[in-house]
């Protein structure tokens, strides 16, 4: 996580953390172990799918804040990551 999914980050490294991720999980891990693994590979696709820099995280690749991404990600199982049409925090509509 922190070489690939760190502060600094990139869309390579994040699809190769994926990939990582992926392997580690088809091992025989413990219950716990797996969770963690699954809670990595959310962060990973989350960051991946963000292609801006924001708040602490740096995307070495997309350097600069963008208006377009000033939403909340969801993430569902089997689905792709989407944005909530509002903010509820600041209550305000993203158009």
């Amino acid at each position: 996580m922190w070489e690939r999914v760190g502060i600094l980050r990139d869309g390579d490294s994040l699809r190769r953390a994926l990939n990582e991720f992926r392997q580690i999980a088809a091992g025989n891990l413990s219950t716990t172990s797996k969770h963690f693994v699954k809670l990595a590979e959310l962060v990973a696709t989350a960051a991946l799918w963000r292609e801006e820099s924001r708040g602490a995280h740096f995307r070495t690749d997309y350097p600069e804040p963008q208006d377009k991404w000033r939403v909340h990600s969801i993430q569902k199982l089997n689905q792709e990551v989407s944005s909530a049409v509002e903010i509820n925090a600041l209550r305000q509509t993203v158009v």
